[in-house]
Order: C-alpha cells, then sequence, then structure tokens
C-alpha cells in the first residue's frame, strides 16, 4: 500500500475512503508529518471532519503542500517564480470558518517541518537542490541521489 493510501485508511473520518480531489503525491518519509497533521486536524474538528476535504497533498519546492477546504472555505496559493528565487501568495478564504486559522497554524507547522525531514526515509534533512529542483533530503539521500544523476 502506497502513503497515501495508507493515509486515507488511517483516516476514515477526513478522507471519508476517497483519495483528494487533485492527483495527489505523499513521499514514504513525509507520511508520519501528515498522519500526525490529520491526528491534529481531527482533534480540532471533532463531529466537525465531514465539514472538511482534503484538495491535495504533494512535494512542491522542497516541502509539503497541504490544501484543503473547510466548510467550503479554500485558500488560493499562487507561486511566483524569478531568477531571484520563489515567493508563495496566500489569498485566505474570507470570511473563514472559525476552526480554520487553527487548522492553517499547524498545517504551515508541518509543511515548515517537511522542510527539514528527509522525504525518502523522514530522518533529519534540509532543503537541497538535485538536478535543478529543491528536495528535502537527509546526508545520506542527498548522496545517492547525486551519484545517481551523475550516473555514478
Amino acid at each position: 500500500m502506497n502513503p497515501l493510501d495508507e493515509l486515507i485508511f488511517a483516516h476514515p473520518k477526513l478522507f471519508r475512503g476517497q483519495l483528494p480531489v487533485v492527483p495527489s503525491d505523499l513521499p514514504v518519509g513525509w507520511y508520519d508529518l501528515v498522519h500526525v497533521l490529520c491526528l491534529s486536524i481531527e482533534d480540532i474538528l471533532g463531529e466537525d471532519c465531514a465539514e472538511f476535504d482534503v484538495k491535495q497533498i504533494k512535494e512542491k519546492l522542497g516541502g509539503l503542500r497541504f490544501y484543503f477546504s473547510l466548510s467550503g472555505a479554500e485558500d488560493i496559493f499562487i507561486d511566483l517564480h524569478s531568477e531571484g528565487g520563489s515567493e508563495t501568495i496566500i489569498k485566505r478564504a474570507t470570511p473563514a470558518p472559525v476552526k480554520m486559522d487553527t487548522i492553517r497554524q499547524i498545517v504551515e507547522l508541518s509543511c515548515e517541518g517537511s522542510r527539514a525531514t528527509c522525504q525518502i526515509c523522514g530522518s533529519f534533512g534540509s532543503q537541497r537542490v538535485i538536478g535543478g529542483r529543491l528536495a528535502a533530503l537527509c546526508d545520506e539521500h542527498h548522496a545517492t541521489e547525486s551519484r545517481e544523476r551523475a550516473g555514478q
């Protein structure tokens, strides 16, 4: 079973047995991070889990992205890329349900934590550039990925 399927099985209140609306991919090394995030969301929502929809889970720019809606309210994320780097602009849903700010905060903490968690094994890591793209990797997997890119 892949990590996304495991997550759906482990959190029937949030996922209701269905994949996120937008095609998603959960790197195996971030499973525990997202599992704890889902447990926290379930604790916050309690009986209101039916109002929560997971829209997409993925890796982007070497970090976790976890998009959701609550009672139909959904934030919009716009990524801007330039030679100077990248920036994410977030248009917050207004009005937002009462518990949305709390959920936004824990999602943000999990996304920040992913940048220091190897997306392959879950060990401590950091964002690294591999083949022109950012990835969160531990030293061991960074070395392995670098060797593979170099054809060794």
